[in-house]
């Protein structure tokens, strides 16, 4: 059975652990690197979506507060990726192809020609319906939430913050043209411990993700999947702005 492997991905965490986890299982694993959005390009489109209030109470989290969660949640993040056996070492270079866009043409005739038989998605644009049906393989996501309740970013964080705790955990999922809407193959949540906040929260349910991508990965490679779709689309959520984060770690205690 062919066993090949793209990652349609920007770099990040994820995708290096995504790829270290699999390398050692794939006949062959490449990345399509598409290349970020710029920082203003996104805050143009959060303020047409959201509106500039909260963008700019997004944008004074991500820049005042994450930086200082980052550094105290960095042994946590060790911690994980020890426990779960994960690697973030840098990417082969030679096993990169750079893109501008996961739905330009150029993207998809690297897909194309590496005739991959399972595609990965990690933190790229969300895939036009054009482009996903010109990529001839299960493509799955490893999204860090449980969906539909938790779609969108920081689902862990949200089902805390929500007092839903049990749903704090991860989603492996087919991917359609909609945002963590596609069928979903596998759920798993998992309790975060008391040394965990809002910078590892992510980790460790990537890391969790990751686990169940490398046990369903021989079914993935042989089309051979069981997916179940959602019933409702439930909620799509946001960044929080730096007065939801602080009245949240006030009243529940969610760091």
């Amino acid at each position: 059975m062919s066993k090949r492997v793209v990652l349609l991905a920007t770099d990040g965490m994820g995708t290096r652990m995504i790829f270290h986890a699999l390398q050692a299982l794939a006949d062959d694993i490449h990345v399509v690197m598409e290349q970020p959005q710029s920082r203003a390009e996104l805050v143009k489109k959060r303020i047409k979506k959201l509106g500039i209030i909260k963008v700019i109470g997004q944008l004074k989290f991500q820049l005042g507060v994450m930086p200082i969660l980052e550094a105290a949640g960095a042994s946590r993040v060790k911690e994980i990726l020890n426990e779960y056996d994960l690697s973030t070492a840098p990417l082969p270079p030679e096993k990169i192809i750079a893109v501008h866009s996961a739905n330009s043409p150029e993207c998809v005739e690297a897909v194309q020609s590496l005739k991959p038989d399972l595609a990965v998605l990690c933190g790229t644009r969300i895939l036009k319906k054009e482009t996903l049906q010109q990529i001839k393989a299960t493509v799955v996501n490893i999204h860090t939430g449980i969906t539909p309740e938790y779609r969108g970013v920081h689902g862990g964080y949200w089902a805390l913050a929500q007092g839903d705790a049990a749903r704090f955990g991860t989603t492996l999922h087919l991917v359609d043209s909609g945002i963590d809407t596609g069928g979903v193959i596998e759920q798993r949540c998992v309790e975060p411990t008391r040394k965990d906040q809002f910078a590892s929260y992510p980790v460790l349910q990537m890391a969790l993700g990751v686990q169940m991508l490398v046990e369903q990965f021989e079914s993935l490679c042989r089309g051979d999947v069981q997916a179940h779709a959602h019933s409702e689309r439930g909620r799509l959520w946001y960044h929080p702005t730096i007065w939801e984060y602080f009245l949240i770690r006030m009243r529940r205690g969610v760091r």
